[in-house]
């Protein structure tokens, strides 16, 4: 079951808790679908276009610890580690974390809260192994912007190290991923990591630009240097047939930028790093703004 907030410029569908019932993305704010009002335009696009394939994200769905998972060193083979977001999850072997695996889960209540243009979650962690926090969010549209603020507080005995980053399913008028895309950075993009030749074929980048020099028809992923301003990070793509796009604006300094897609879905995914000492909070927030060309 889904829920719709309002405002005069945009309509935001978003999954009840436990709609989306994965080990992988934060229950809350699980955003499935933003549309302008007025042109109609659509935002959002699944993981996957193949039932069953997947780990089930779709449209603005966030993730906390995909590379330093909470607990998950410490904890043996069938003991509980926390995904804030999420609940308790079972480690099920000696390997390392795999985001992609599906734990079994033992789910945090969510308490949920919601007006007409904006819904409000709060999630309070089982304790595990000396960890335990509180997770609150709220999602708020006004115009064509939406806002996601996070607070994190710790109320557990141990330091909370982690990092959150939005995945960002993105398919302008479900438009496939090809030349009429542009994903623009506020500094100079370059490819670093591991790259595929495919990946390098097929992106174009021209200083501060992104852009694809062929119709995607397989998958491609490449990382790019974290903006070197301590300011708030944004990016922004755009679609010039369809004549509309996104931007994302952060209040954080981005710790790692990644760019992963397929032939029907593009997701720049910026992380930001999560360090929160016992008793202590840290607040951050995204806005999204959707605009026409």
């Amino acid at each position: 079951m889904s829920t719709i907030i309002k405002s005069d410029q945009l309509s935001v569908e978003i999954g009840m808790p436990g709609e989306y019932s994965g080990s992988r993305f934060d229950w809350t704010g699980f955003i499935q679908q933003v549309t302008l009002i007025s042109s109609k335009h659509t935002f959002c696009a699944p993981e996957s276009l193949t039932e069953g394939t997947g780990t089930g994200g779709i449209g603005l769905c966030n993730e906390f610890g995909i590379r330093t998972p909470i607990g998950y060193d410490q904890a043996a083979v069938g003991d509980y580690f926390p995904k804030i977001g999420v609940g308790l999850l079972t480690r099920t072997d000696e390997g390392p974390y795999d985001f992609f695996k599906s734990y079994p889960n033992q789910p945090f209540p969510i308490h949920v809260e919601q007006g007409s243009d904006y819904i409000r979650y709060v999630s309070e962690a089982l304790p595990c192994n000396g960890y335990a926090f509180k997770l609150e969010k709220e999602i708020t549209v006004q115009g064509a912007t939406l806002t996601i603020n996070y607070s994190l507080h710790n109320i557990g005995e141990k330091a909370i190290a982690t990092n959150e980053y939005v995945h960002n399913f993105l398919s302008i008028d479900d438009q496939p991923i090809g030349p009429s895309y542009v994903l623009h950075f506020p500094e100079d993009a370059t490819l670093i990591g591991d790259t595929s030749k495919y990946t390098q074929d097929t992106l174009h980048i021209n200083g501060k630009h992104i852009s694809w020099n062929k119709q995607v028809d397989e998958m491609f992923y490449c990382t790019v240097p974290a903006f070197h301003s301590e300011a708030p990070f944004y990016w922004e793509v755009t679609h010039s047939e369809a004549g509309a796009g996104i931007r994302e604006r952060g209040s954080a300094p981005a710790a790692f930028t990644a760019l992963w897609g397929v032939s029907h879905v593009l997701s720049p995914e910026v992380s930001v790093d999560i360090n929160v000492n016992p008793g202590e909070r840290q607040r951050w927030s995204r806005s999204y703004d959707f605009f026409t060309l």
